[in-house]
């Protein structure tokens, strides 16, 4: 019998025809090539099986999988999760690409880092027609990942390599919260392993029209304010208000109260973790920082009601020269644009 490979790619696709040759490329063109290539077309109507099949005639590394239907991509990659054989299981989109160095560069930090389950990167956006903007980057560190998991997703999930052994130990991807599937999978891979993010741009991300972010935006949201509502109430241990949760998300607040109550909520967050023994002293100080600039731009919901300064305060006391810096500079702009 062949001995299972190190890597298994997954690749989920549906009507991806346009970008699938570059993204497949991406992946055969790897540096490190001890990996199986797993893509499951979920019921493409377009040539995404055609296109497949003429890459699987000539590479063994591919092992194609097709859905008679389309049933989503949470039922798509738990299909694949199921076919993995590699030690690693490494996420790829259909519209994404791969840098050549990818997967050499996660393998190597996940052997040197047992701990680590769960390993994205930094991306560079790109368009529909392959121009770049900017490059986003990730928090490295594992407390203060598990801090941002309270407000939104902190990994990219096209980016991202992991264990199999710690994902099949919380079941794979959960079918109840679709477009969102990826932020509840770190939400439960939390519980059980690290994560972490490298520095360096690995994957040039897409983003158009068809994108299913952009297509599936609402439901999306939905399900992410559901998951964040979820990591709050597992810090806090208590269930947190979701009418809380959803302003916070939507930056919708109905005077001082609901401002007040947001910053309250964000503060205890920020106790709360820092409170973690485990944490080093500069995951502390970056939590810290982060909960101050969060409290003071919710205080800049309210600067007509000289209370926000309550919120302020809550603020200045995580990291007072930031807030300091930030209340200068709001002050220098109010004044430039009184006077022009």
């Amino acid at each position: 019998m062949n001995k299972n490979p190190r890597v298994s790619v997954l690749m989920p696709v549906y009507n991806g025809e346009r970008y699938l040759r570059e993204a497949v490329e991406s992946i055969l063109d790897q540096t490190f090539t001890d990996f199986e290539f797993v893509i499951v077309d979920d019921g493409s109507t377009d040539n995404t099986w055609q296109i497949l099949q003429s890459y699987a005639a000539n590479e063994p590394r591919i092992v194609l999988v097709r859905n008679e239907t389309n049933v989503g991509v949470a039922r798509s990659l738990n299909k694949g999760l199921e076919l993995a054989r590699g030690e690693y299981v490494a996420r790829m989109d259909a519209d994404d690409v791969s840098l050549p160095g990818r997967l050499t560069a996660q393998v190597a930090f996940l052997d040197e880092h047992p701990e680590v389950g769960v390993l994205g990167c930094a991306v560079q956006v790109i368009d529909g027609c392959g121009n770049p903007s900017r490059i986003r980057r990730f928090p490295a560190e594992h407390g203060v990942i598990k801090w941002c998991l309270c407000f939104d997703d902190p990994i990219a999930h096209p980016t991202v390599m992991m264990r199999r052994e710690v994902v099949g130990r919380v079941g794979g991807y959960s079918t109840d919260l679709l477009t969102a599937e990826d932020y509840d999978l770190w939400r439960r891979l939390n519980q059980v392993t690290r994560l972490s993010n490298l520095p360096e741009m690995l994957l040039y991300l897409r983003r158009h029209e068809a994108c299913v972010t952009r297509a599936h935006r609402a439901k999306q949201l939905e399900n992410s304010i559901k998951i964040s509502h979820l990591r709050m109430s597992e810090a806090l241990k208590e269930d947190v208000p979701v009418q809380v949760v959803q302003r916070l998300w939507s930056k919708e607040f109905e005077g001082l109260d609901h401002v007040r109550q947001a910053a309250n909520l964000v503060y205890r967050l920020c106790q709360a973790s820092i409170a973690d023994s485990t944490l080093s002293p500069a995951e502390k100080r970056m939590i810290r920082r982060d909960a101050a600039r969060r409290l003071f731009g919710l205080a800049c919901q309210q600067t007509h009601d000289g209370r926000a300064w309550e919120v302020l305060g809550l603020a200045c006391r995580l990291a007072p020269l930031i807030i300091g810096r930030a209340v200068a500079g709001r002050l220098r702009r109010i004044v430039h644009e009184r006077l022009l």
